[in-house]
């Protein structure tokens, strides 16, 4: 898996690139067509019945503010969720690690996580920064004392004496990694629990300088009030972010799924009458239930899924139809993304590659629609004074 992530994202580094190059080309090219115009030729404007119109081209505030953004801010894969049990068993999987603790307790002020944020580097280390990244915290961390494969929880975990301290409060956990999810400029940021701060702050710093693309584990085959509430506050802060819901395996059955993957190099080989039976539904992989209409059913209360087709993904497959699943690449990247839900997690994980490829697609055709419609204004404009001209010296 993070092999494949690593893959996408390489992809859609070059093609960023590629439209670096282009939007650098057109800021030139507007820049020299701007000065040419200044300095108009007398000569031919006398034999001009009419004062020739003004040949603009140049991208406005807004759309070069959007493509800075689109080409030059990184990419965050946000993970948030409704424990941080769910959190960790996310997080360890995306990366292929245990670099999370899976801690099973129930969150509370007491044990809840501050924000962690994994960025490349060539030696792995940690380290509790500002969140502008200006200044590093001088803690004592459990990590600085022993190596770890594992981050300690008590690292992790917001004391109380810290939560009076302003600085410690809003401080991030840094975990540089040398991995090549995070090789090419990807971020993975881990949200802190509800518990400690509200849902705009944590949306805030979570999205900061990044465009994100939000990942939400679940562990109940429900939503709690407070899940309810933060996911409306999202729905309200960000209308048109779509997420990514995935419902993680149980405990015990997760632990028996982590000690079988670090038998084998790879994950654990599934039969293909458990594949088989977990495609259509009918399986009960890593002992985990595939039915919760309950939370289906206040996803869709919430807005983010549909029984419409097209408003909406259950289980790697649209709900109410099947008609997405046969369009072609082009034409899926051209479709907006939208929320979805998968339930069964070892036979569906692999849905996140494919929900982050159209993510990265998305991010790339906007880019690129911006500058055609640049390019097609100012060619119009060309033209629309070309015939002007020819129309008044003849």
């Amino acid at each position: 898996m993070a092999g494949s992530l690593h893959f996408e994202f390489s992809k859609f580094n070059r093609c960023v690139s590629q439209l670096r190059k282009i939007y650098k080309e057109t800021k030139t090219a507007f820049d020299e067509v701007s000065i040419q115009n200044t300095g108009k030729d007398e000569s031919i404007s006398s034999l001009l019945s009419d004062k020739p119109k003004e040949f603009v081209a140049e991208l406005s505030d807004a759309d070069s503010q959007q493509l800075h953004n689109l080409l030059n801010q990184p990419v965050a894969m946000v993970v948030l969720g409704q424990t941080r049990y769910a959190k960790a068993v996310l997080v360890n999987e995306i990366l292929r690690q245990d670099l999370l603790p899976v801690a099973t307790d129930s969150d509370s002020v007491y044990n809840g996580w501050r924000m962690i944020r994994f960025r490349f580097a060539a030696k792995p280390a940690v380290s509790l920064s500002l969140p502008d990244d200006n200044y590093d915290l001088m803690e004592d961390l459990s990590a600085y004392q022993q190596p770890w494969d594992t981050i300690p929880e008590q690292d992790l975990i917001l004391q109380a004496e810290e939560r009076t301290d302003l600085a410690n409060r809003a401080a991030v956990m840094e975990v540089a990694l040398n991995h090549p999810l995070l090789r090419d400029g990807a971020i993975l940021v881990v949200s802190p629990c509800k518990e400690l701060c509200n849902v705009a702050e944590v949306f805030s710093q979570c999205t900061r300088g990044a465009q994100p693309i939000l990942v939400y584990a679940i562990e109940l085959d429900h939503l709690t009030s407070s899940d309810l509430s933060e996911l409306q506050q999202h729905r309200q802060l960000a209308p048109n972010l779509p997420l990514f819901f995935i419902r993680v395996p149980q405990p015990a059955a997760y632990a028996n799924y982590r000690q079988q993957r670090r038998q084998f190099a790879c994950p654990p080989p599934v039969p293909p009458s458990a594949a088989a039976a977990a495609a259509s539904g009918t399986g009960d992989l890593l002992q985990q239930p595939q039915a919760a209409p309950r939370l289906f059913a206040d996803l869709c209360e919430l807005g983010f899924l549909s029984m419409m087709p097209g408003g909406g993904s259950r289980g790697g497959h649209p709900a109410g139809s099947a008609a997405s699943s046969s369009a072609s690449p082009a034409d899926a990247a051209c479709q907006p993304l939208v929320s979805e839900l998968v339930e069964n997690f070892e036979a569906n994980f692999c849905r996140i590659l494919i929900y982050v490829r159209r993510a990265l697609q998305q991010i790339l055709v906007q880019a690129a629609t911006l500058l055609n419609d640049n390019h097609c204004a100012v060619l119009n404009n060309f033209i629309l004074l070309a015939f002007d001209l020819a129309r008044d010296v003849l």
